[in-house]
């Protein structure tokens, strides 16, 4: 099944210096949009039978719009890790409503479902997710496996990625030779090569200090303001909730989206 055709190469970033620190930016307002990205309508999701039944979660009604920014926040075991990753197509076993770019999900063969996941879903974890055997250039080339771009445009694309997240000095470095921080760039610069039209992080900041967060928080927005892609972060720091407008709390499955200084829904 041949794959949905590529989005439109986003704008030259420019480039991030990784020695100077960025202060928390303000939480960010909400972008203006049309027709949503993501819809979730009614969605629930049942683990188990009987007594061992659990529901992860429970009626989820949201709309995520293309540039839009969300933070998801809530306490271990709340259904987090459950909403992102029916958010990313990761999980079909729910109940309910799910379109992505105006196609409906529930029905679709996962064959198709995942070619909908790598053309438009981009993904970044905690723990970064690195091929250790590949240098830092391969590791971005590695984002590109499936596409069939041709030798020179794929150098340059890996190159202009790795200048806009500050990494053009360490291009050929062993993986295993990095800090956290660029490991995480590293990542962030091998899912957004793919253009991706919604990044979803799991906790990025995770495994990073204070001021090393600060500053993946500072690229992820600023590739945002680029790329114009949506961004969904899960984190349990409330200093990152806070720069976020748009907010989606879970507890006990159950999902309440609020916007900064107003009110839950």
């Amino acid at each position: 099944m041949l794959l949905p055709t590529s989005p439109p190469p986003p704008p030259a970033s420019p480039t991030l210096n990784p020695t100077q620190p960025t202060p928390a930016p303000a939480p960010r307002p909400e972008t203006a949009s049309g027709a949503a990205l993501l819809s979730l309508r009614g969605v629930s999701r049942t683990f188990g039978s009987g007594e061992a039944t659990v529901k992860a979660l429970r009626q989820v009604s949201l709309d995520i719009a293309a540039g839009q920014s969300w933070v998801i926040s809530g306490p271990s075991g709340s259904g987090k890790s459950t909403l992102l990753n029916i958010l990313g197509l990761l999980d079909p076993g729910y109940e309910g409503e799910l379109v992505l770019d105006g196609h409906h999900l529930e029905a679709m063969p996962p064959r198709e479902r995942d070619a909908w996941r790598a053309r438009l879903i981009g993904f970044v974890f905690q723990d970064f997710q690195l091929v250790p055997y590949l240098d830092v250039t391969q590791n971005v080339e590695f984002g590109l496996t499936y596409d069939k771009i041709p030798a020179g445009e794929r150098a340059q694309r890996v190159a202009d990625i790795l200048d806009a997240v500050g990494l053009s000095h360490r291009a050929h470095a062993a993986t295993s030779t990095l800090s956290g921080g660029e490991k995480q760039r590293l990542a962030i610069a091998r899912t957004l090569i793919r253009r991706p039209a919604l990044l979803l992080a799991d906790e990025p900041t995770g495994n990073l200090d204070q001021k090393t967060s600060a500053r993946i928080m500072e690229l992820l927005f600023s590739m945002q303001n680029d790329y114009g892609y949506a961004l969904v972060v899960v984190t349990h720091d409330a200093g990152i909730v806070s720069q976020f407008t748009n907010r989606i709390s879970v507890l006990d499955g159950v999902v309440t989206t609020s916007t900064a200084g107003g009110e839950a829904a």
